[in-house]
C-alpha cells in the first residue's frame, strides 16, 4: 500500500461517524494502567475472537451484565483470567518493554493464536504492533506481496506520516471490514 492509497482510506473511514470514532480511539490509545481495565480488556478481546464486532459487543455487554459466557472456550479462558487476577497485572506491569509484555500475554488463555495475542497488546497501549488479522494478512501477503507483511506494511506507513502502527492498523482494518476495496 502506498502512502497516498494509505490517506485516501483513511480520508473515507474519517468520513463516517464510526470511523472517526475508531480512528480517535487508535489516535489516543495509552498504556493500561489498572488491573480492572486490564481485565476488561481482556474479557473484550476474547469476545471478539472469531466473530463480528458488533456480535462481540452483545457477548460482552451480556457478560458484565450476568457473569455469564454461553461459549465455552471463552467462559474457560475469562474464568482462568479472573482467577489469575490480580497476580498477572502486577507481573505485566512490572515487565520492561514492549516484546516482555507480548511474550508473557501469549501465555493467558486464548492469546496463542497468530492475531488475538497483538489486538490485546494494541488495547493494553503498545501501539508499535499490528494485528494481523485476515484483512491485513489478505492485503499485506496475498495481494500486495508487502515485505515483512502486514507488520512490515503498517511500520513503513506509520514512518511515512509520524503516526503509530496501531493507527494504520485500525484504519486499515476498518476500510477492509467495510468492505471497500483497499487498493481501488
Amino acid at each position: 500500500m502506498n502512502p497516498e492509497r494509505f490517506k485516501y482510506l483513511e480520508v473515507q473511514a474519517l468520513g463516517t461517524e464510526q470511523g472517526r470514532k475508531i480512528l480517535s480511539w487508535a489516535d489516543t490509545l495509552g498504556p493500561c494502567t489498572s488491573a480492572r481495565d486490564f481485565f476488561a480488556e481482556f474479557v473484550w478481546v476474547v469476545m471478539c475472537s472469531g466473530v463480528r464486532e458488533e456480535i462481540a459487543r452483545i457477548m460482552e455487554r451480556k457478560y458484565w451484565e450476568t457473569g455469564v459466557c454461553r461459549h465455552k472456550g471463552k467462559a474457560r479462558a475469562i474464568a482462568m483470567m479472573r482467577s489469575m487476577m490480580p497476580g498477572a497485572w502486577e507481573v505485566y506491569r512490572r515487565l520492561r518493554g514492549d516484546a516482555e509484555r507480548l511474550a508473557f500475554i501469549r501465555k493467558f488463555p486464548y492469546m496463542r493464536g497468530k492475531a488475538l495475542c497483538f489486538q490485546f497488546a494494541k488495547n493494553l497501549g503498545m501501539v508499535d504492533f499490528c494485528k494481523p488479522d485476515m484483512h491485513l494478512c489478505k492485503l499485506a501477503d496475498e495481494r500486495l506481496h508487502f515485505p515483512g507483511g502486514p507488520q512490515g506494511m503498517c511500520e513503513a506507513l506509520a514512518d511515512e506520516f509520524g503516526i503509530t502502527v496501531a493507527y494504520v492498523d485500525t484504519a486499515i482494518w476498518f476500510f477492509c471490514k467495510k468492505q471497500w476495496d483497499c487498493l481501488g
